[in-house]
């Protein structure tokens, strides 16, 4: 096969087993893909598999994925309404929400599937038609590099790049956000097109904290010449981060109960539950490893940046990430919001280490071969989500089978 600048090129039979696979099982044509995720049909496949989950999707099975089980009963409810006033129309519809207050997205597709149906798990299938559309969009930037190659660490690399998942639907309005969001700052930063800016603003409708991406994005495009300065607020960020939430921690008690509230459901709520199960403190162990590994990641960059920004490919791209970084650490103290914008560094990073790192020197690709470890309890978390909330019978059925149980 010739290797290029861009999809790779594939013979028919390799087209054609992956189809049979898929009429199979889209499963089975899912994993058998996986073999060479950088052509045309694979890249197929993980759209029409994507489609499959969001139709399959059952949060009801474990009412424990809050957000899922929040979304489809909120569908039902709304379609309802609809359906007993079917000329209502979408401002009168949003004006009733008790969610456009702050995102639009959310209640957008909701009224558009009401319309044409009232089974939430065509709702799922549209939600995953526009997750999946911008994360594959945003994951053609690494597999077109003619650095890919299909290697395992390249295999690596696209887990990385791609951690936020088909799953995720389970929160439709952030995480689609989220990819919508990623595509527009690669196309910022890699491609130089400022025009994506406005669609930095269509994906913060998706979720109101995605307004904050576009302060950023403007501050790291003016500044974006000065990684000195930007280095020293990333290590005094982390360092400050961790300090500011161990304080909190230990004056808490000392605090009017209004902050109390607050500190305890916003600023600490990943951080002082109480220890439970060996299980809960084998994930804690691992979210620190995690946290220990992105900051290697980071020295490495930060010793290696004349490589980086010798590249027109990767100079923007890191600027971005020190300054995501940074303020993803500053924002620690509120978990929710500080882990999710952290998220973001995880395609940039997989991004950066594919073109400047992956052949450099074998003992950091040793370091990142080593991925699926750190990474395990996050791994292990997502299969475990996919069994919570799919029958056998996506796993094993054809999708003729799947689209008779639950479409009609």
């Amino acid at each position: 096969m010739k290797i290029k600048a861009g999809f790779l090129t594939e013979n028919k039979v390799d087209v054609a087993s992956k189809l049979i696979l898929f009429i199979l099982s889209p499963f089975l044509g899912f994993i058998y893909s996986l073999k060479r995720v950088n052509t045309k049909s694979s890249f197929i496949i993980f759209f029409l598999f994507s489609l499959c989950f969001g139709m399959c999707f059952m949060p009801m099975k474990n009412p424990e994925y809050i957000d899922g089980m929040f979304y489809q009963n909120y569908f039902i409810e709304r379609s309802n309404e609809i359906a007993e006033n079917p000329e209502m129309e979408f401002k009168d519809f949003l004006e009733s929400s008790v969610i456009a207050e702050k995102d639009y997205y959310l209640d957008t597709m909701v009224f558009i599937v009401s319309k044409l149906s009232n089974n939430y798990h065509v709702f799922f299938m549209c939600i995953a038609a526009i997750f999946s559309f911008f994360s594959l969009k945003t994951f053609r930037y690494i597999v077109k590099e003619k650095e890919f190659d299909n290697s395992y660490i390249c295999l690596i690399l696209s887990y990385l790049f791609m951690n936020i998942t088909i799953f995720n639907i389970n929160g439709c309005r952030f995480w689609t956000g989220y990819w919508i969001a990623m595509f527009a700052l690669f196309k910022i930063f890699r491609d130089n097109k400022y025009k994506y800016l406005l669609l930095l603003a269509v994906a913060a409708l998706c979720h109101a904290s995605l307004w904050l991406l576009i302060p950023i994005v403007l501050l790291t495009i003016i500044t974006k010449k000065f990684n000195r300065i930007w280095t020293i607020l990333y290590f005094v960020s982390f360092f400050s981060g961790q300090a500011i939430i161990l304080l909190i921690d230990n004056v808490k008690e000392y605090l009017p109960e209004f902050l109390l509230y607050f500190t305890e459901n916003y600023v600490l709520e990943d951080y002082t539950k109480p220890i439970g199960t060996g299980f809960w403190i084998i994930g804690e162990v691992f979210r620190y490893i995690v946290d220990i590994f992105l900051f290697i990641v980071m020295i490495l960059f930060i010793n290696n940046k004349q490589r980086i920004i010798a590249d027109e490919r990767t100079k923007n791209i890191f600027a971005l990430l020190l300054s995501i970084m940074t303020f993803s650490n500053f924002a620690a103290t509120i978990p929710s919001l500080g882990v999710r914008f952290m998220i973001f560094s995880y395609p940039l990073i997989a991004y950066i280490w594919l073109l400047c790192m992956k052949n450099y020197k074998k003992e950091y690709s040793a370091f990142f071969m080593l991925v699926p470890i750190y990474f395990f309890m996050r791994i292990y978390s997502t299969i475990t989500y996919y069994i919570n909330t799919l029958g056998i019978d996506f796993f094993i059925a054809s999708p003729i089978y799947l689209i008779t149980k639950y479409l009609f």
